[in-house]
């Protein structure tokens, strides 16, 4: 942490409710994607360009779940078990039933992106099928955002009361710089103002506040560079 005098300030809201933003920022943005998408359906000439947009975001999105995933697999689900008890309970069942969610959601979204693939070689190459493959896409990125959106409220209905009854403010606060940090850098540089961009200054504030308090002291230069590239602000997928 970076301090007796900061730590005992009061956060204005449980550190956990971070990562609940993140959660939104994704939903949202897969939401954005499914939008984007319905619009290229009724579109009646497709480039590939235009598909490349979507490529690109969803490249962005896969990215963000797949680390994300991981890092609550890593970081999350053994804290859950750690409070319940390694040996089965309510928390074993919980994190074992997030896994496999966890599973589904990888499965769809690389499915998605070879459906894209194609669709931008057929659009590249003019050809008719384009439409029909549309369709499809938008049913398969629905069904991404649906499953995700869900996983997410089981996770946040299911596991976050427990950990925040559990933990301490700063406790929470290295959970959830541990699952941000586990991104690489090159990720966290686009997923920073993309997580900034929907909240106002207070609350950055507040989470620049808890991931100084969250990281090790080792970490310090990392917390300032995630701080500056918070800075930048605007969305950019």
């Amino acid at each position: 942490g970076a301090g007796a005098a900061g730590a005992a300030r009061a956060p204005a809201r449980p550190p956990l409710s971070d990562i609940a933003h993140i959660h939104r920022s994704i939903v949202s943005s897969l939401e954005g994607f499914v939008a984007e998408a319905r619009l290229l359906q009724r579109s009646t000439d497709v480039s590939s360009s235009q598909v490349t947009a979507l490529v690109e975001r969803h490249r962005f999105l896969r990215s963000v779940c797949l680390f994300h995933t991981a890092s609550e697999e890593q970081v999350m689900y053994p804290e859950v078990r750690r409070l319940t008890g390694c040996s089965g309970g309510v928390g074993a069942s919980a994190t074992e039933l997030c896994t496999r969610e966890h599973e589904e959601e990888v499965s769809l979204l690389e499915g998605l992106g070879v459906l894209l693939a194609d669709v931008r070689s057929y659009a590249r190459r003019g050809r008719k099928e384009v439409a029909a493959m549309l369709s499809q896409l938008c049913s398969i990125s629905e069904r991404v955002t649906a499953a995700i959106a869900s996983h997410m409220q089981h996770e946040e209905g299911e596991l976050f009361p427990l950990l925040q009854a559990s933990l301490t403010a700063q406790q929470q606060r290295s959970l959830l710089w541990r699952t941000l940090q586990a991104m690489p850098l090159r990720l966290l540089e686009r997923v920073m103002p993309w997580i900034v961009a929907t909240l106002d200054a207070d609350a950055t504030a507040e989470l620049l506040h808890n991931l100084r308090l969250g990281a090790p002291h080792k970490d310090a230069v990392l917390v300032q560079l995630l701080s500056h590239w918070a800075g930048a602000g605007a969305r950019r997928v």
